[in-house]
């Protein structure tokens, strides 16, 4: 277990280097914890080098090697997929959005915007981060969560909430409406996403 931690460590250390200051703590813990709970679980044992019945009959292994301790999760097919269209590279998005096992969370977001941009902004990530944890894998997003996070991040307003929505409707396929359905992105909803996301990655 200690030789696992060992060689571990130094590649914790480096993806926690490019994480914001005041987000290293935080990543760290979560990505420490995640290495020894791996550390933890015993090695997958290694496949006969010469399978039950002869090399003619085809032979499955009891047990599938896990990815290498500390290493991030991987990223969905669909939304790999979404990023080679939109040529945003896998280290943009680990800038933007940080994934642990089910969950993503933010590590930048929208800030010092209006009201109505904001709105938008985080519909848009909602969506990013929907197919980052949805069985899916769908860009689409569900106008109450808009509203809660708008509300929790000071962005709400009332008023104009559901107009804002109709303002923007060709980033939506179908009306974004109050306790309505979730909404896939459309075309144009996808390309403002890749704007944002590029935004808040900054420069390579």
């Amino acid at each position: 277990m200690y030789d696992r931690l060992k060689e571990e460590l130094p590649r914790i250390l480096e993806i926690v280097e490019q994480v914001p200051e005041p987000f290293k703590l935080r990543c760290f813990e979560l990505l420490f914890s995640h290495l020894l709970e791996s550390a933890e679980r015993p090695r997958p044992e290694e496949p006969s080098p010469t399978p039950p019945g002869g090399p003619t009959e085809f032979y499955l292994p009891s047990a599938v090697p896990a990815a290498p301790a500390g290493s991030p999760p991987p990223i969905p097919a669909k939304v790999r997929a979404y990023l080679r269209r939109h040529d945003i590279t896998e280290v943009q998005l680990r800038r933007v959005v940080m994934i642990e096992g089910a969950e993503a969370h933010f590590i930048r977001e929208p800030h010092d915007v209006p009201n109505a941009v904001g709105q938008i902004q985080w519909a848009l990530l909602l969506a990013l981060r929907n197919a980052l944890t949805g069985t899916s894998g769908a860009l689409e997003v569900d106008p109450e969560a808009v509203r809660s996070i708008c509300i929790e991040k000071g962005l709400y307003d009332r008023n104009n909430f559901a107009a804002n929505f109709k303002r923007n409707a060709e980033l939506f396929r179908g009306e974004m409406v109050s306790q309505g359905e979730s909404r896939p992105l459309s075309d144009e909803g996808e390309r403002r996403l890749a704007d944002i996301i590029r935004g808040l990655a900054g420069p390579e």
